[in-house]
């Protein structure tokens, strides 16, 4: 998946090179390309925390001082209830906009209820992917020790043995 991922988040830098003027559907293409790098990083954390059995919930309850409010298996099922939430979210964002691109919209983009379908997508969408994570990130900084980078740098000019050099980086 890492390849699939960095091959993703290439194409996206398109989005700055492509001007909308001139051509709106390869504009919006690499934003899609983020779009489900999004959803694979939502799926990958998913099981990661699944296999840890400490659902970011676990740290929302503990900073909310109710560490007890909820058994395990709920914490496990809201994740997953997350994960699904940037799914949908995602896959209503890119419909409506693939759809918009083919010239067979969905939703009429040009009425009230179309707008409005579409700023639902939009908001949903940042909320699950944006929002939410950020929030969980803050509280999960909180909870969590310093993280420490140790850079080992080899020493080439000796022979017989290799002695490294670590260099240690407090974030």
């Amino acid at each position: 998946l890492l390849v699939l991922e960095i091959i993703l988040l290439s194409f996206f830098r398109m989005i700055f090179v492509m001007n909308p003027m001139d051509n709106v559907g390869k504009h919006t293409m690499p934003f899609i390309s983020l779009q489900v790098l999004f959803c694979i990083i939502a799926g990958k954390n998913a099981i990661y925390y699944q296999i840890l059995h400490k659902p970011p919930m676990n740290m929302v309850l503990i900073w909310l001082g109710k560490p007890n409010l909820l058994s395990e298996t709920s914490k496990i099922a809201i994740h997953w209830i997350y994960f699904c939430s940037v799914i949908l979210s995602t896959i209503g964002k890119m419909v409506f906009s693939i759809s918009i691109l083919s010239g067979h919209p969905v939703f009429d983009p040009e009425t009230s209820f179309g707008i409005q379908v579409g700023k639902f997508f939009d908001f949903a969408w940042m909320f699950f992917v944006a929002i939410v994570p950020l929030f969980i990130a803050l509280i999960q900084r909180k909870q969590t020790g310093n993280v420490f980078v140790r850079l080992a740098f080899v020493n080439l000019k000796q022979s017989s043995q290799s002695e490294t050099e670590p260099v240690g980086t407090k974030f």
